[in-house]
């Protein structure tokens, strides 16, 4: 093993942080499926999500029922306003009403609110996709500072190595007290981006425990792994996926079939429902008691009423236009966005594997040469300083693109509609 890291382990092992930790390493960190199952349980966006899903299927039902009848009662005085009790005569009428729909009208008002729960449910889902590809995000961004806060303390045990030999060098004059302050210096400044790193890390994970409806304290307690970064090999099996079964274009689709049965609800509105009472009549002066029936129809097509069923049709007609048009756009540009992302994953795989393979390695080693270098008196301080903030960065640049490619992972099962 290199030096370097012989350094890096010995300070490592001794060093404490004041403040807020990251969390201590543990036997096994939770699968990134169960946190999105906790997340598709728990969270009260999902919750509301289905309750809304709920009200909607409750609607169908009620469309099936027609109109409550009406039950009157009717009370008829002749003369009016004699006080002759022998000579005036009362009549009762009893009646119940009921409005029959035409045929037809019931089927389409149901078929439209089939296809609006339909459209509730595939919005459900898109609000759960959305929230998985948000928790996959956040999970990977806290991997990312988890990382950054262990190259921040391993560089710091660098620092630290070369600040004591820094002190005895000056001790025996052979170097000046600049090498010395300049150390400590940059000792003092890794040290407060690790108190900056512990802060962001700290409020990303508040966020995180939202998104699961979790304590904003709770901790995660654990460290964050992730898997071996790999392009996924079933590429065309998610664009046909994601064009036939992605929730928000699925729910368009649904909108589409309530606008063509709101349609037709509209125009069955040209027809007229029917008007069916029956009444019971007690008679006055000993007559017999009379049965009666009364049926009587709307008339839509009046002048002054026809109109109002003509632009209900106009209206729905408009709003399916409206909805086809926006599914092309949709479409169109969910194909787009998931050939970026795809792009977005081969260049972030490039820039891992150069990191991996010539960027790190390089930088180790000259940050290894520089310290060696520097021991020996054979070069200036200012060499070993920067070969660590060198080494740093490069190292907090590759957490990131590997970060990165999983974000970019999570935005390509996005597109595709995929949560798992």
């Amino acid at each position: 093993m290199l030096r370097i890291f012989a350094f890096i382990v010995a300070i490592f092992i001794g060093f404490q942080t004041t403040g807020a930790q990251m969390p201590e390493p543990a036997e096994e960190a939770p699968p990134l499926e169960s946190l999105l199952r906790e997340a598709l349980e728990n969270n009260p966006g999902i919750e509301a999500s289905r309750f809304r899903e709920q009200a909607t299927e409750q609607r169908i039902s009620q469309m099936r029922s027609w109109m409550p009848p009406t039950l009157k009662y009717q009370f008829n005085r002749q003369p009016i306003g004699t006080m002759d009790q022998l000579n005036y005569m009362d009549m009762h009428v009893y009646s119940l009403s009921q409005r029959i729909p035409f045929p037809g009208k019931i089927s389409a008002r149901i078929d439209m609110e089939r296809a609006n729960y339909e459209m509730s449910s595939f919005n459900r889902g898109d609000d759960e996709v959305q929230l998985a590809a948000n928790v996959k995000e956040t999970y990977y961004q806290l991997w990312m500072m988890q990382k950054k806060h262990e190259v921040n303390r391993e560089i710091q045990g660098l620092l630290e190595n070369f600040v004591a030999s820094a002190e005895r060098m000056y001790e025996v004059d052979r170097v000046g007290l600049d090498a010395v302050l300049s150390a400590q210096t940059n000792l003092s400044k890794l040290r407060t981006e690790e108190r900056t790193i512990l802060n962001d890390y700290n409020k990303m994970l508040v966020m995180f425990n939202q998104k699961l409806d979790r304590d904003p304290n709770e901790q995660l307690g654990v460290i964050l792994t992730l898997p071996p970064e790999d392009v996924p090999d079933n590429l065309d099996e998610m664009e046909r996926r994601m064009l036939a079964e992605r929730p928000d274009i699925q729910a368009i689709r649904s909108g589409i079939q309530m606008n063509e049965a709101e349609i037709r609800s509209a125009r069955r509105e040209y027809y007229p429902d029917i008007m069916v009472d029956v009444m019971y009549m007690q008679m006055p002066g000993g007559m017999e008691d009379q049965l009666g029936a009364m049926v009587s129809l709307q008339i839509p097509l009046a002048p002054w009423s026809s109109n109002m069923i003509t632009k209900r049709v106009s209206e729905a007609q408009s709003e399916r236009s409206s909805r086809e048009k926006a599914l092309k756009n949709m479409t169109t540009m969910a194909r787009s966005e998931m050939r970026q992302a795809l792009l977005d994953l081969e260049t972030q795989l490039d820039v891992l594997r150069l990191y991996r393979e010539e960027v790190i390695p390089n930088a180790e080693q000259t940050a290894e040469s520089a310290l060696g270098a520097f021991q020996a008196g054979k070069t200036e301080y200012l060499m070993v300083l920067d070969s660590f903030r060198m080494l740093e960065m490069f190292r907090m640049e590759y957490y990131m693109a590997r970060a990165e490619f999983h974000k970019a992972i999570a935005e390509l099962e996005r597109q595709a509609g995929i949560i798992f």
